[in-house]
């Protein structure tokens, strides 16, 4: 809304309209910092009907890659996911038809943050004074579960974190898979 006062053209904005600018000023900011984890899950889905489980094939992935199919990290997932579960009380399908199907899939990739003060000395003209350049290995981990009878994924869950020792990798496997499927079978 605009108003003319002497011969001036000045904006009026609504109280509302404040309040949801102050709103997205505190908001916004959170947003910008990228989460480290997650989750999503059917919710018409009947999970309490779950017991057993089985695996879905692995894709293969290329030759070379830290999660290739049946390398060590692989098998460090997998067997991180079958300690999960069981703890959890589900146990492997091995003379039964399994009630869902585990999945999982991941990255490594290697990641350079720049972490600088900048000083601004005109509009648009700036140096960076104190900075640090970090260069680390980040992990991505995916656990994903189908329905065995629909084959319908019904819950997936993801987290990254920065990879502490790449030469000992099965303690923040255990720590990630655990922080996953704490979150199954979802609260609805």
């Amino acid at each position: 809304m605009w108003d003319r006062t002497n011969g001036r053209t000045v904006g009026i904005i609504p109280v509302a309209l404040i309040g949801v600018i102050v709103s997205l000023g505190l908001w916004l900011p959170g947003r910008a910092e990228a989460a480290d984890h997650g989750m999503k899950f059917d919710r018409k889905a009947d999970f309490s009907v779950y017991e057993t489980y089985g695996w879905i094939e692995q894709k293969q992935r290329p030759e070379g890659s830290p999660l290739a199919v049946g390398g060590a990290i692989d098998t460090k997932i997998r067997n991180a996911i079958d300690r999960q579960l069981t703890r959890q009380g589900f146990r492997p399908a091995i003379d039964e038809e399994p009630d869902f199907l585990v999945s999982f899939d991941g990255s490594m990739e290697q990641v350079t943050d720049i972490e600088a003060n900048r000083r601004q000395i005109a509009t648009g003209v700036a140096w960076v004074v104190d900075g640090d350049i970090n260069s680390y290995r980040k992990g991505t981990l995916i656990i994903s579960i189908n329905d065995a009878e629909t084959g319908k994924a019904v819950w997936s869950a993801w987290t990254q974190s920065k990879i502490k020792d790449p030469n000992k990798p099965e303690k923040q496997i255990n720590k990630s898979v655990k922080k996953l499927l704490s979150k199954f079978p979802p609260d609805k």
